[in-house]
């Protein structure tokens, strides 16, 4: 009887593991698989201070810096998306996610699939100050695309920012100078 139970319990193991087995590869044949596109956005940055030594970057100083000077360069206006940070924004905004999205659920999509959206997007930025832009979906070349529609539309909405921003700044410093002058 004792010889018995021992061959029972191996076969009921075995038995467990097979329809693990078979549960395993049902799921994975009906569910899609999941692709990445990934880049890497790289920045100017300004100077820094070593983290372990705490002394101060000086190759950092001799990058130009990115922006405009205007008033015959008495002034400097910084360009918009030069910084890991301002673009996540871009990158994250309602009218990114929506044009993903339109790639991504060409049938449509609602409130609850910008969400969706996303979450598939992983932004992360670097010790380097570089930001790394994941997107993870179903499809490969379909989740490319999406990559590629997001990058080329924050490209333009940066360089559009960076224009406007320039332009009222510039026009705000000569409205201020013309009222001061007429002070004068």
């Amino acid at each position: 009887m004792g010889s018995l139970l021992r061959l029972e319990r191996p076969l009921g193991y075995v038995a467990y593991a097979g329809v693990l087995a078979a549960c395993a590869l049902l799921f994975a044949t009906l569910y899609p698989p999941t692709f990445e596109a990934k880049a890497t956005l790289v920045f100017p940055r300004g100077a820094s201070a070593n983290e372990v030594t705490q002394r101060l970057n000086l190759g950092e100083f001799l990058k130009p810096r990115e922006g405009a000077l205007i008033f015959g360069g008495l002034l400097f206006l910084p360009t918009l998306g030069t910084d890991a940070f301002s673009v996540q924004s871009v990158i994250r905004s309602r009218e990114s996610l929506r044009l993903v999205a339109g790639e991504l659920m060409p049938r449509g999509f609602d409130d609850h699939d910008l969400k969706r959206v996303n979450d598939a997007i992983d932004c992360e930025v670097l010790e380097t100050g570089a930001l790394v832009v994941r997107l993870r979906w179903k499809g490969r070349e379909r989740t490319e695309r999406a990559l590629g529609l997001l990058l080329d539309r924050t490209l333009e909405e940066t360089k559009r920012l960076s224009k406007g921003f320039a332009g009222r700044s510039e026009e705000f410093l000569r409205q201020q100078t013309e009222r001061y002058r007429s002070d004068v």
